[in-house]
């Protein structure tokens, strides 16, 4: 059984990704000393997370996991560490989002064996994030899965019209889809994203990637710099009871965003507020959904884990296909690709335990 800590990486450079060593401090996300002495007290919690997965195997079997943001006002990565029967094993980082990226590979193994385990400090995000050193240009870009032109840019201009303030272009965007957007529970995992298609069909019903994505991709293409942030529910919520969850977390992926305005990131959570409408069987008027939809503009409440940004993106030749995001585990054996959408297709599991 191999073992590996977080600064001891073994894996060799593979095309289109670089080969990090401790990434503890290096995110663009950082706020500087004077912006972290001006923030409130916040307490900080802490939380252990291990992700465990087997599956047979097929030489070569790889597989990529997302893993925790490294630094932020409103969380730090204190440690990640994996043991397993790989052949080699490290952490990655993508090129072009600088999205932290766990991979491992089995050359000669019947059946894989893989423990990673992330310990992460968070504490409420509140207000704005000061950005250091990022190309917001990335933010404006269109992709596969977010489209600017045609429904989308057309659907911007009726709800933003002539504003140009970005946090009130963000406000216009946020109250419109609290008002014309639903969550529908049949949709396979977080959801696709796939903006475009929720517009041009007319049915805005999806789950968190979907109603983020939306946000994301309106914003876009009114001028104002957004991302989706993908992560996983790791606490319980004092906000709500159905937008919090732990222990068992392996379903509990969920996506959030941020828009950039006046030199920061604003947080945003455009679908956690239709969560609770849906699960908590609650109308839109309901004074506590009103009060959730005020809050949950400009503000993340942190039972959750943040992983990374990166979007229609590339992992390297061996994995075929563009990866939409990653959120989830990706597997691949031989011509096999297994989705951690569902994750019966191959046994993983994800738990979530605070830290007193």
């Amino acid at each position: 059984m191999q073992r590996r800590k977080f600064m001891k990486v073994t894996a060799a450079g593979l095309a289109g990704f670089s080969l990090v060593g401790p990434i503890l401090g290096s995110s663009a996300h950082a706020k500087n000393k004077s912006e972290l002495k001006t923030e409130p007290e916040q307490k900080w919690r802490t939380v252990e997370l291990t992700e465990k997965i087997t599956s047979e195997a097929v030489a070569p079997t790889e597989v990529w996991l997302p893993i925790p943001l490294a630094q932020a006002s409103y969380q730090e990565l204190i440690s990640t560490n994996w043991t397993g029967n790989f052949s080699k094993a490290g952490i990655w980082k993508d090129k072009t989002y600088g999205a932290p990226i766990f991979y491992a590979q089995w050359d000669q193994a019947k059946k894989i064996e893989l423990q990673v385990t992330h310990e992460v400090k968070l504490r409420n995000r509140i207000h704005p994030e000061v950005a250091l050193n990022e190309d917001f240009a990335l933010y404006l870009k269109s992709t596969e899965h977010i489209p600017l032109d045609g429904m989308v840019k057309e659907t911007a201009q009726k709800i933003v019209k002539a504003e140009k303030n970005p946090d009130k272009i963000a406000k216009l965007i946020y109250n419109w889809m609290a008002e014309n957007t639903y969550r529908d529970g049949k949709v396979r995992g977080c959801g696709l994203g796939d903006i475009k298609s929720l517009l041009v069909s007319g049915n805005l019903g999806g789950k968190c990637a979907d109603l983020s994505s939306l946000f994301v991709g309106l914003c876009r293409a009114s001028g104002v710099p957004a991302r989706e942030v993908f992560g996983l529910r790791v606490l319980n919520s004092e906000l709500s009871k159905s937008i919090g969850k732990q222990g068992d977390v392996s379903k509990a992926q969920h996506c959030r965003a941020e828009y950039y305005a006046a030199g920061a990131w604003v947080p945003v959570d455009p679908a956690d507020v239709r969560k609770v409408i849906l699960e908590e069987n609650l109308k839109l008027e309901d004074p506590h959904v009103a009060d959730l939809r005020r809050k949950l503009f400009g503000f993340w409440e942190m039972n959750w884990v943040a992983f990374n940004s990166a979007r229609d993106f590339s992992l390297p030749p061996k994995y075929s296909e563009n990866i939409n995001y990653l959120m989830y585990p990706k597997l691949v054996a031989g011509s096999i690709q297994k989705d951690g959408m569902e994750p019966d297709a191959f046994t993983y599991s994800i738990n979530s335990k605070e830290i007193i």
